[in-house]
C-alpha cells in the first residue's frame, strides 16, 4: 500500500482534531467578536486571543504530521488544560466538558505517537521491490 494515507485509529483522531483546531484557531486568529467578548468577560486580555489561535492552528498543522504530532497534541493540550481552567474558575463546569474531552483525545494521539511501537515489519521480498 505504497503511497497511500493509512487508516488507523490514530491517523483518524488526528485528522478529526486538526480539523477542530483549524476551525478554532482561525476564528481566534482572526480575533471573531464572540471570542473576543468572552475573552473581556474572563478577563484575559484581548491581544492573547490571536496568540492562542496562531498557536492551535500551528498544533492543529502538527497533528497532520505524524513525526510531530506527539509535540502539537502536548501543546494543544495545554491550551486545553487552560480552558477547563477558566470554564471551571468562572462557574461554567458544564463548558468544561469538551475541552476536556479534547484533552483526553489529545493525551490519547501524543501516547500513541511517543510510546507505541512503529511497526517497522516488512514481507519479505515483496516490500523491498
Amino acid at each position: 500500500m505504497k503511497g497511500r494515507i493509512q487508516r488507523n485509529p490514530v491517523n483518524v483522531v488526528s485528522a478529526l482534531l486538526a480539523l477542530i483546531f483549524m476551525l478554532a484557531g482561525t476564528a481566534q486568529l482572526i480575533s471573531a467578536d464572540i471570542v473576543v467578548e468572552r475573552f473581556q468577560v474572563w478577563g484575559y486580555p484581548v491581544s492573547l486571543v490571536p496568540v492562542i489561535g496562531l498557536i492551535e492552528l500551528i498544533g492543529a498543522l502538527a497533528l497532520l504530521v505524524p513525526s510531530v504530532a506527539s509535540l502539537g497534541a502536548i501543546g494543544l493540550g495545554l491550551v486545553m488544560v487552560g480552558a477547563v481552567v477558566t470554564h471551571v474558575a468562572f462557574g461554567s463546569p458544564p463548558f468544561a466538558i469538551v475541552p476536556l474531552a479534547l484533552l483526553m483525545a489529545l493525551a490519547w494521539v501524543a501516547y500513541q505517537r511517543l510510546y507505541e511501537p512503529m511497526n517497522w515489519t516488512l514481507s519479505w521480498p515483496r516490500d523491498l521491490v
